[in-house]
């Protein structure tokens, strides 16, 4: 099934569950998903710490560090560049 496919049937399910849901269900489902985005938060954050400690380890393994570096640095300063 393609993604916009299955992007569409969520959408619409969202809503008609938003349409039918009673008030206390939303109630209780509002705390639940304030409760799941900060899980999220606390799991993201380690993993994404983590793993760029590990991919800059295997970049300097790999004797790559410095050319991803210029490479982001140019990145850098092109965008800036056109920003200003």
């Amino acid at each position: 099934m393609k993604i916009w496919i299955k992007l569409l049937a969520g959408s619409l399910l969202g809503v008609v569950a938003g349409i039918f849901i009673p008030a206390q269900a939303q109630a209780f489902l509002d705390q639940l998903s304030g409760l799941l985005v900060g899980i999220g938060r606390y799991v993201l954050f380690p993993f994404v710490f983590f793993s760029l400690g590990i991919g800059t380890s295997e970049l300097r393994q790999e004797k790559r560090l410095g050319r991803v570096y210029l490479s982001g640095l140019k990145y850098l300063v092109l965008s800036a560049g056109l920003l200003v």
